[in-house]
């Protein structure tokens, strides 16, 4: 389990969904992502669920209902964990290696960007990256102000730790509430599950075709009057 864990840490990294890339390339990157998870996930999922006004009709409508990510029962769910010794790391390999991102950087800015580039990215994200660059930027004089800034650069981001890490924080909540959280199990026996998530065993199970879901889930978000949950329609 732990090395599936990395290895779909590492494809998210691989194969990233940002405003940088063109509609076509962020698709593309989704289907990839996708079709590992249509490999890895198991055939059968299990949902452990209480009677009740919403679980019923869910039950019959064959919907699925997400609880908004940052609203979670343990209070430290998608609480920001950050390693500031791995961020200086980080950062001093960015600093001491600045000429490999000016060399990008020159790539990107000039008019005949190298096939090297073009094979990356097409050319609506090439664009789109020189637009967050600021015209008549001197490649030189950037070069020799990060050489001699380092340090500096280093003392101000430590001096700001807090601020930078309210900031980020704020950002991943606001990310966070973006997101919602449906859990299953691999189990369907579990004592543990039926006394906690299914009313003391007075509840009951269901038992999902998960792989066929996602082959065949339709993006189509009901809203619902609490704005806390939403539903999946997989009909």
């Amino acid at each position: 389990m732990k090395n599936i864990r990395k290895e779909f840490q590492k494809l998210l990294q691989d194969y990233p969904t940002s405003d940088f890339q063109s509609d076509e390339k962020n698709y593309e990157n989704a289907i990839i992502k996708t079709d590992w998870i249509l490999k890895h996930v198991p055939k059968k999922l299990y949902r452990f669920r209480a009677c009740n006004e919403y679980t019923i009709p869910a039950f019959e409508n064959d919907e699925i209902w997400g609880t908004i990510a940052t609203k979670q029962n343990d209070i430290m769910e998608y609480f920001p964990y950050f390693d500031w010794n791995k961020i200086y790391e980080d950062i001093d390999f960015v600093l001491n290696n600045i000429e490999n991102y000016l060399s990008v950087f020159k790539a990107i800015t000039s008019d005949k960007p190298p096939l090297e580039l073009e094979k990356l990215f097409d050319k609506v994200d090439i664009e789109k990256i020189k637009n967050y660059i600021p015209e008549n930027i001197s490649i030189d004089l950037l070069e020799t102000s990060m050489k001699i800034n380092r340090q500096k650069i280093v003392n101000q981001i430590k001096q700001n730790e807090l601020n930078y890490l309210n900031a980020a924080t704020q950002q991943i909540f606001l990310t966070a509430s973006r997101l919602f959280i449906s859990c299953f199990s691999e189990e369907n026996d579990s004592s543990y599950l039926w006394g906690n998530y299914a009313d003391n065993n007075t509840g009951f199970c269901v038992e999902y075709d998960i792989r066929n879901i996602f082959l065949n889930a339709q993006n189509t978000v009901i809203i619902q009057k609490n704005v806390q949950n939403f539903i999946l329609n997989f009909n």
